[in-house]
């Protein structure tokens, strides 16, 4: 665990620096005025768009009596995509002149299947070598943060924040057999948790001409609640554009990976899920 928090310790701050470097290399304007963005000046500003993940899904599900689980790549252990898009949506309300509240959600659901060429200890199963088994992960995540902006100014702003991620994961795998006229009969193996882990960073915004705007951000946390300890590692980086006065659209790359192990009742283990990717969305600001 030591090691896993060093690493990334190391990691956060290596995307801070790139963040830092983004907003503050540049600066040349005037001290008294807002960052002018359509979505700087405006109480709201929605965003939907399409996120393409890259995806890593490292698990292991302990049985309750104490016995390891088998360690698990879902990806090239079970055959879920290691790709896959998704629909994400994300609000932000301005309560205040340096004050803004911003709510996120995504959910992605992946599922494969594959004869096994080893024995796999699922929670309470085993599944033999040989036997057919089919998988399924679902990722859900909900981003709730507080930021304020310490830096305002008419071409760029800084800001810091703290908020939570709301990540509720749920692993499955089902034996597939079937009894002698063809009816299935094969168990499911379920193991869900929902990790809701707080989180500190900070962002930055340059305005890049009369219509573009590069956004920068960066959050690091890891706690111990309950029966999660987990650390959360989050960086994006977007260009948006102010197409017409209250809509316009934008492109990027946002990384995220959370790592946590769980005594939770319904999933005893560990799960380390990684997914990054570029994004596309539409913004419209009221």
């Amino acid at each position: 665990m030591i090691e896993t928090l060093k690493s990334t310790v190391r990691r956060a701050t290596a995307l801070a620096a790139i963040v830092a470097m983004t907003t503050l290399l540049v600066v040349s304007a005037r001290a008294a005025d807002e960052l002018d963005t359509k979505s700087d000046l405006s109480p709201f500003s929605l965003r939907l768009g399409i996120y393409d993940m890259n995806l890593s899904t490292e698990v292991r599900v302990d049985g309750r009596a104490g016995n390891f689980g088998t360690s698990l790549d879902f990806e090239d252990d079970l055959n879920l995509d290691k790709n896959k898009d998704t629909f994400n949506a994300a609000l932000r309300w301005r309560f205040k002149e340096r004050h803004f509240l911003e709510l996120e959600y995504f959910r992605l659901d992946r599922r494969g299947s594959r004869r096994l060429d080893g024995e796999i200890r699922f929670g309470e199963d085993v599944f033999p070598i040989g036997a057919e088994v089919r998988s399924s992960f679902t990722t859900e995540v909900t981003r709730l943060g507080y930021s304020y902006r310490i830096v305002r100014n008419r071409d760029w702003g800084l800001a810091v924040g703290a908020g939570v991620h709301v990540t509720r994961l749920r692993a499955a795998l089902t034996d597939i057999v079937f009894d002698n006229i063809g009816t299935p009969i094969g168990g499911t193996e379920i193991a869900k948790v929902t990790a809701p882990l707080p989180v500190i960073g900070f962002g930055g915004a340059r305005r890049l001409g009369t219509k573009w705007a590069l956004l920068a951000r960066a959050q690091v946390f890891s706690v111990k609640i309950d029966d999660i300890d987990g650390a959360i590692t989050h960086a994006a980086l977007y260009f948006e554009h102010d197409t017409f006065e209250h809509f316009g659209f934008g492109f990027g790359y946002d990384w995220f990976v959370i790592d946590a192990k769980s005594e939770d009742e319904f999933w005893r283990g560990r799960v380390k899920v990684r997914f990054d990717g570029p994004m596309l969305f539409f913004k419209g600001s009221f």
